[in-house]
């Protein structure tokens, strides 16, 4: 929160509305509106920030609760159990990537998260199905759909980082103890994907089914 109100506001004169014009600005509020969230709430916000907080009501309304995600159970479950948990970059890191986009890209990107709100809830159920189901190339065509609509911004997002977490991964692989390392479903598919260049390192990661065994050191 405190990035996104150093990083992520609008600086007065300026609005939402004077960044990305009246008539995209008038398109995103009605589908704010749509989710109950107040116009004040993205008014003031980059449009980076205003998307985030769009997609986060529009999760919670088509009946997804964050909190319940794989990587917070997981980390609840560490905790219980005592056990160490790290980071292969910070948050901060995460959300730079937004903000360090032109005005111009974040205006796309915003508008876009508006117009898959209708369809949010469908096109996570395609994402959840392929990844119960350990379905890669369901999964890249989810990913080869996302990216087509921001190339660049994908790139920084999914390849890029994958490029950077790369040397941590290699060095988990050659500790003497077992790690899990959670990330999110798509940065496994595609060229830059954390399996391909996982492959192109020497090893040889190893799809599993939900429920079945194998080697975790592999």
């Amino acid at each position: 929160m405190q990035f996104v109100n150093t990083h992520g506001t609008v600086q007065p004169p300026n609005t939402l509305a004077t960044i990305i014009g009246p008539e995209r600005y008038a398109s995103v509020v009605k589908v704010a509106e749509s989710l109950q969230l107040p116009e004040a709430a993205i008014s003031r916000l980059e449009p980076w920030a205003a998307a985030m907080v769009l997609t986060q009501y529009a999760l919670m309304k088509s009946g997804f609760e964050p909190q319940l995600g794989i990587d917070m159970q997981v980390v609840d479950r560490a905790r219980t159990d005592h056990k160490r948990i790290d980071g292969l970059e910070s948050i901060i890191d995460q959300l730079s990537i937004f903000d360090s986009r032109s005005m111009d890209e974040q205006g796309k990107f915003l508008v876009d998260a508006a117009n898959d709100v209708p369809k949010m809830h469908d096109d996570l159920e395609r994402l959840i199905n392929a990844w119960r189901s350990g379905d890669l190339r369901g999964l890249e065509r989810e990913f080869v759909k996302e990216r087509a609509q921001a190339p660049a911004l994908y790139d920084q997002l999914l390849g890029v980082r994958n490029r950077k977490w790369l040397p941590q991964i290699e060095a988990l692989l050659n500790a003497d103890h077992n790690v899990l390392v959670l990330v999110g479903t798509l940065h496994f598919v595609g060229h830059d994907g954390l399996l391909e260049l996982l492959k192109r390192a020497g090893y040889k990661p190893e799809p599993l089914a939900a429920g079945s065994s194998g080697n975790q050191t592999r």
